[in-house]
């Protein structure tokens, strides 16, 4: 059997050919960037760099000849497209790292509470429930022509294939999915504003949402029928991938952003107010997920901003010579706000410690410590 994998990131997205008994036999990436304005309070992707980035995969894995059994995507989870009546989405996709939304995060107040209790998770502006309240309130003219809003997984499923689904581990980074029944609650789309109609069918993680389409094969040589299955949220996959099929094992994953997680057979009575619950990408089970809004991104900045983007093989070689400590420069990587335990999206980044003996490579070495000690709080939590 072989099957091409997607996994499409904030950065970039992947195409991975995996053949039984032997793995990975053929990959292709392809780069690309949302773009950050507004002081970083607005973040936004052209959908049309993500088609473009899935047809040429898809051309790709057709040009290798491979007799392809299956397509499974994954995906990064809480990002939005409105997409109008002709299929078409209606303007810019709307990043997970958006900040537009914090003063709704304040509004519900009180509410909280009975979100986390119905959703898995406290209100914070990654999640959908806020960006969908967002659009609704700023934006009623796209709210009212928008047919359905999608992930960047269900908008790309329905690219291959002209259905319309998403599975219960996006569902489940929206604050709109009650998360005992994993279906849509009526009370969470009451509090934010957001009507059933205008929201996709959730289907369990692992299903075939359809086939490849006779016009996506025209478009992309690839061959048409192929069945293309949803394997759910980037982070739930990683944990898979990791060994982290129960609570025994916790996995780290440092990409755009870091993640901390395991996976458990059943939610807690009393849940904690300080970690996500999602649904696992192993059917049936659930994440226990704690999130740090910045890793890489912030490793690319410094490399860009005080190296001058010189090659990472230089960057590293620098960070060798370092020694634990930083030369007693600290960091709060907080460059995109914080996440799990408080959402304080108004955080910001603070290196201090600093004097004129401080060195650029004490910096480095300091903000690689600073994720040391947000992973390590994770896993404590």
């Amino acid at each position: 059997m072989n099957i091409l994998v997607l996994d499409v990131g904030s950065s970039g997205m992947k195409g991975i050919i995996y053949e039984a008994g032997i793995g990975a036999v053929n990959r292709k990436r392809i780069s690309y960037a949302p773009v950050f304005s507004g002081g970083g309070v607005i973040v936004e992707l052209d959908p049309l760099t993500l088609k473009n980035a899935l047809w040429s995969i898809l051309k790709w894995a057709g040009e290798t000849k491979t007799v392809l059994d299956a397509i499974c995507l994954t995906s990064q989870r809480s990002s939005c497209i409105c997409m109008g009546n002709d299929g078409l989405p209606i303007g810019n996709v709307i990043c997970w790292q958006v900040k537009r939304n914090i003063q709704l995060i304040s509004d519900l107040g009180e509410k909280g509470d009975k979100i986390a209790e119905l959703s898995g998770a406290r209100p914070n502006p990654v999640f959908l429930g806020t960006k969908l309240t967002w659009v609704r309130r700023e934006l009623p003219e796209v709210y009212e022509k928008t047919w359905k809003f999608m992930t960047i997984a269900d908008y790309l499923m329905f690219l291959m294939t002209g259905q319309v689904m998403t599975d219960d581990t996006y569902g489940s980074r929206t604050h709109l999915m009650n998360i005992d029944t994993r279906d849509w609650d009526e009370e969470l789309m009451d509090l934010f504003e957001v009507e059933r109609k205008k929201l996709v069918p959730i289907v369990p993680v692992g299903s075939m949402v359809g086939c490849i389409s006779a016009q996506v094969s025209v478009e992309t040589g690839i061959r048409a029928g192929i069945p293309v299955y949803t394997a759910g949220g980037d982070q739930q996959c990683a944990l898979i991938g990791q060994g982290a099929f129960n609570e025994k094992t916790i996995s780290v994953i440092l990409g755009t952003g870091a993640f901390i997680g395991t996976c458990i057979s059943d939610l807690p009575e009393k849940r904690s107010k300080e970690v996500i619950y999602n649904c696992s990408s192993i059917q049936g089970k659930y994440v226990i997920e704690y999130g740090v809004a910045t890793c890489a991104a912030a490793f690319d900045w410094l490399r860009r901003e005080i190296y001058g983007n010189l090659p990472e093989e230089h960057v590293a070689a620098e960070l060798d010579r370092t020694a634990a400590g930083a030369g007693g420069c600290v960091v709060l990587p907080y460059f995109q706000g914080r996440m799990t335990p408080d959402y304080n999206s108004g955080a910001k980044a603070v290196f201090s410690g600093i004097s004129l003996s401080t060195k650029r490579e004490d910096l480095l070495r300091a903000l690689i410590e600073a994720f040391g000690v947000e992973t390590w709080m994770g896993i404590e939590k």
